[in-house]
Parts: C-alpha cells; structure tokens; sequence
C-alpha cells in the first residue's frame, strides 16, 4: 500500500518482509525530512529504550518501532546514513537524521513488532504456540477467566474451574480469527498445540472431566476420582467444528502430576498427530504388536501414540526400560518426554531426561548412562521408534547433559538438541555429535524449531548477562540477578543460529519478559519457526501520519 506525496515530496509505503510490517518513507531528493511527524493512537507512554527502539507502551499491550534504517543508492549500492527516532513536544515521532546528500533520494526505513495481551480477569496461562502455512498465530493454554476473549467460538463459556482455550489471530497479531473454551466440568489444561497440512488445529493436554467434549472416533476412557487424563483434539482451521476430541490412552503419571513434564505433541505431513507423555495407569489403551504391551507395578512408563485425522488410535506402546524399575521417585526406568519429532517417513522420536535403563541401541553415541553415581539422576536421551512402533531404532544418552529440553530435526535426518544452556547437532543414526556451541552460562534453552533455511530458532531463559547479543531487539535484561539461596530471576531469550551452529545471527532478550524466581531450571515456551524470525503478537493500535 503506497500513499503518495503524504508530505511534499515524500511518500510512504507499507509492505511485507518476511513476517514483519514495514513502512518506508520515500524522501525526494530536496524534500524535508523533519515534515515527517507520527501520531501513535491509543499510546499510553512513549519511549526510547537504550538500543534505540522506539516503546510504545498501550492499554492493551507494547508496540516495538526498531530503530530505523536510513539509506540512499549510490553507484548501484547503500550507502547508510545515521538515524534514530525523536520524541516532539508534541508527543509526536519524528526522526533525526546524520549528515546525506540532499540532492539524491533518501528511504527512511523503520520496523513495526507487535506484542500484546491475552488475556481475562482472572488467571491466565499461554502453553504453546505455532502457526500455520498462512502465518495465522495459534496459542493455547488453560484459563480461570469466564471473561476470557471469544470469537467464533465452539464453547462459548467457562465449562469448569478451569478450562483449556484456543486461540487463532491473523499474521499481524490484530484480529481474532476464532478463540474459544475447551472442556469438561472439571479441570482441564492445553500444553501442547500443532497444525497439520490442511490447517486443522490440534491440541493436547489433561482433564479431569468425564464430560470432556468428544468428537470422531477417539475412545475415551473413564477419569477417576481425583486423576487427570490425557486429551487430543482436532479443530477445523476456521474454528467451525471439532474434527476429533476427547480423552485418549488413560492416566497421567507421577511426573506429569508434579509439575516436571507435559504431554508432546507433533503432526506429520499426512495430518496424523503423535503424543507422547508418562502414565502410571496400569489400564492404560495400548494397541497390539507395539514394542510395550504391559504396565510394570509402580512404575511411571513413557508413552509414545498417533492418532489418524479422524482420531482413530492407529498405534499406542509404551517404551519399557531394559532393567526392572527400581520404584523410586527418580531414576532407573524412567524417561520423561520433553519434544516429540516425527521424520518423513512416520518414525517418531522423543527427547528428554531418562534414569537407568535406557534400551540403547548398538553403535550409538553414549550406550551407557553417562554419570550413573552422580547426585543428577538422569541425563538428556533421544529413542526413536520405527513407524509402527514395533521396534527401537535408535536410543542414546546425550553425555555431559541432565536433561534434553526441546528436540527438532532437519530435512537430512540431523537431529537438533537443545540441552541446558547448549545446542548440539547429532548424525541421522546418533553416533557422533557433528556440532555442539553453548549460548551463555546460566541459560537454559527450552525451545528449539527450524526456519525455512534450516536456521536453528532457540528460545529460553537467562539469570545473567552471559547470553550474547546479535542485532537485538532488547540488549538488556531488566529481571536478571539472585542466588541459589534465594532463587534465579530470569528474562526471556531469543536466539538464532546458522545451520551448523557456527554463527549467531541473532540473540536478543525478548519485548515480553517475566521476572519469576526459579530454584530449579525450568523449560520455556514453546514456539513454531516457518519463517526467519520468530512473530509476536500485534497490538489493538494504530500508526497515523500527522499531515
């Protein structure tokens, strides 16, 4: 969209880049830049933050102008000229500028990111977003508001205490596709959400509710009193009906109760969607010819299941340990899931935190526990099964690690590993690690996808100044600090680095922080990557050109 002479002799264009809205100034040569003046609707406080972007703070969230790129073509090349924003008198924005040669064309060039809120009057928690082939923006999460924003929505009201919720806006973050509730009467939470080819949106999560909604063919087991099951459910892209709900497999397990793990969810390219999560429930729904057929007493099994577009159980095992669990709290024959990845030819594999027991395969990288008389009881494993879940295909340890947070694989079967504050890049068979790098020192990298170019996208959490910077958005950490006695306060982290780890190409805190203190290492949220950045979300206000 171009306005033309808004000013004399400067116009003004809006397009997009990537997944970011620009808006340049096309400034004549001998035209005046300082007629340029933006009235910013709905801007409760307007400042410049020490990187030189503009904040713009609103009822309704944060509107982030990046400091702005000025330049003029010369000799067929850029030549940059110095910029930044200013704040009138007026409250107006205008814009400083270095010295240029006034007889040629000069663009003005500022970037528009958006955050804003979701949120109702009660409690509210975002667990998961993606977004799909259009650039439309998913979140889901669980909410305790009846208040909470609805549009087109399946279930229009609170169901119980707390309900689940979906949530689908359009690429700019602005306008609300369809938001709705999800849930039985008792309490129900998404932790996990993923679109499939066709632009259905599935979601995973527990509830305790019998009366869950329910949808296709999935064969819901009965919830017992004071238990949570696990749930999948399917939604057609424009929120106009379920394509498959309800409850699946049967009851969660110990981990899961305590906090320290959540079902993971995935969708391969044929729409079939695979979960993975523990469970203690010894009726737990498990199909023939899988690779676990039985529950051990007092034993917490990782699970790994698909579920076919119309919700059919296509297979459900568990992943039993090599050795008998040795039914403690932590340690031998358990494996907690924390990414789930399904590669082209429908083998699933989970990553996470494993104990003693792990049913390696020959050949791999660390067959053994790396650190079996360490006070850590576990260390980061990666098993893939075959695509009937019939067989282990592969299974290792991840040495030097307690944990794998988040899982991704490229389109040659190399497996990507975030792990603590490290990323590390295994061969398609796991027998030699091709890359590893660390990002900072006390960070922990809960989140990790793919762009289009196969750019490793990371997200997580910093309790100090070590996480490096590349072209921020936000270069200073304003929760950091705390002890081990009184708990790490964290800001939120974003990271890009190329396919082969060695460069970093951008690292910035994120606009949104959180200031929690933490004793333990928590994960981060989840995100989806299909472009080169990661998109935020837009706010409800407007940029106007004062004439």
């Amino acid at each position: 969209m171009e306005y033309k002479q808004l000013y004399r002799g400067i116009s003004l264009t809006f397009y997009g880049n990537g997944e970011e809205l620009e808006h340049d100034f096309q400034v004549d040569a001998g035209a005046d830049p300082a007629q340029i003046a933006l009235s910013i609707n709905g801007a409760n406080k307007k400042e410049l933050n020490p990187d030189g972007n503009l904040l713009v703070h609103a009822t309704n969230g944060v509107l982030v102008l990046r400091k702005p790129v000025a330049y003029q073509t010369i000799n067929g090349g850029r030549q940059t000229v110095s910029s930044s924003y200013r704040i009138n008198a007026d409250g107006s924005i205008g814009f400083e500028l270095g010295g240029y040669d006034h007889g040629r064309p000069l663009v003005i060039d500022p970037v528009l990111v958006f955050a804003t809120y979701l949120a109702g009057s009660t409690g509210d928690q975002i667990s998961a977003v993606t977004t799909d082939a259009s650039g439309d923006i998913v979140v889901t999460g669980n909410t305790w508001s009846a208040d909470f924003p609805m549009a087109q929505a399946l279930q229009p009201s609170l169901n119980g205490e707390e309900d689940a919720f979906i949530s689908k806006f359009d690429p700019t973050g602005k306008d609300l596709i369809f938001s709705t509730f999800l849930g039985g009467s008792d309490g129900n939470t998404a932790n996990a959400v993923c679109v499939d080819a066709s632009g259905n949106v599935i979601v995973a999560g527990t509830s305790s509710s019998n009366d869950f909604p329910h949808a296709g063919v999935v064969i819901s087991p009965v919830v017992g009193i004071g238990d949570s099951d696990f749930f999948i459910a399917s939604v057609k892209a424009d929120g106009s009906a379920l394509n498959y709900a309800g409850l699946i497999g049967g009851m969660l397990g110990f981990y899961l109760n305590s906090g320290t793990g959540y079902p993971v969810l995935t969708v391969d390219t044929s729409g079939n969607a695979y979960l993975a999560g523990q469970t203690d429930d010894q009726n737990f729904q498990i199909t023939p010819g899988t690779l676990g057929t039985a529950m051990a007493a007092n034993a917490d099994e990782l699970f790994v299941m698909k579920v076919d577009p119309t919700g059919k159980l296509a297979y459900s095992t568990l992943v039993p340990g090599n050795v008998p669990d040795d039914g403690t709290e932590y340690g031998t024959g358990t494996f907690i899931p924390y990414g789930i990845v399904v590669d082209q030819a429908g083998n699933a594999a989970v990553a996470g935190a494993a104990g003693l027991g792990l049913p390696t395969t020959p050949g791999v990288l660390a067959p053994q526990m790396p650190n079996p008389n360490s006070t850590d009881w576990s260390a980061g494993f990666l098993l893939q099964l075959n695509s009937t879940a019939s067989a282990v295909q592969l299974a290792t340890y991840l040495p030097s690690t307690y944990v794998a947070n988040a899982l991704a694989v490229d389109s040659k079967g190399t497996w990507l590993i975030a792990t603590g504050h490290t990323v590390m890049k295994l061969d398609p068979k796991a027998t030699e690690v091709m890359a590893s790098t660390s990002i900072g020192s006390m960070v922990n990298l809960g989140a990790i996808a793919l762009d289009a170019q196969e750019d490793v996208i990371l997200g997580g959490s910093a309790w100090d100044e070590s996480f490096p910077m590349q072209n921020p958005l936000i270069s200073i950490g304003q929760n950091l600090g705390g002890s081990p006695e009184t708990g790490y306060q964290e800001d939120m982290i974003l990271a890009e680095l190329s396919p082969d780890l060695s460069t970093l190409k951008f690292g910035s805190y994120r606009l949104r922080r959180r200031g929690h203190r933490h004793h333990l290492h928590p994960t981060s949220p989840t995100f989806h990557a299909p472009g080169h950045r990661i998109r935020q979300l837009g706010p409800y206000c407007s940029i106007i050109p004062l004439a």
